[in-house]
């Protein structure tokens, strides 16, 4: 079952539920929405994962040594960079976040944990069997059982898998 949405309307949702902000009413019309399409929980995925890419920036530039700002800047040329740095941005989100290549003209290297093969990217009211698994979790073999919800889990070859409760899925290797 597909039910419309507004795209703007479910990224407000979305930020008021990650920001903790969210009343019971928008909880359950965001829910309703999650569970009536498709596309609105594609469009939850991707937005975990640009709150995630946000989260991982700010903590390594916590990291940076600030430049000193110039003590004569015009006020204009700080709204020119800032305008030069959105667009920047918004042109460095569509190549990170669109699909990447499949198959063997793929150069994506990525560095796996000895013992794990996936993560658990993002959660959408998961309720699973066993010990619960939270966004983040490292997920080494096994078989995972998802009674209810959405579950995003990427692999440390690229791969990534939605999974829709109630289903299970035998995790064998990074490969």
């Amino acid at each position: 079952m597909n039910a419309e949405f507004n795209q703007k309307e479910l990224s407000d949702l979305f930020s008021a539920r990650l920001a903790g902000t969210i009343t019971a009413e928008e909880h359950a019309k965001l829910e309703s929405l999650l569970a009536g399409s498709a596309a609105a929980r594609q469009w939850w995925f991707l937005h975990c994962d640009v709150e995630t890419g946000l989260a991982e920036w700010a903590a390594g530039r916590d990291s940076v040594v600030p430049m000193p700002r110039p003590a004569a800047a015009a006020p204009q040329k700080w709204w020119a960079i800032a305008v030069a740095a959105a667009a920047a941005l918004v042109v460095l989100g569509f190549f990170w976040w669109r699909p990447s290549p499949v198959g063997p003209s793929s150069t994506a290297v990525v560095e796996a944990p000895a013992s794990g093969v996936a993560v658990v990217a993002c959660l959408n009211n998961a309720e699973w069997e066993g010990d619960p698994l939270q966004a983040g979790a490292v997920l080494t073999p096994m078989t995972l059982r998802l009674k209810s919800g959405s579950a995003l889990v990427d692999f440390f070859t690229g791969a990534r898998v939605v999974l829709e409760g109630p289903t299970e899925l035998r995790l064998v290797s990074p490969g």
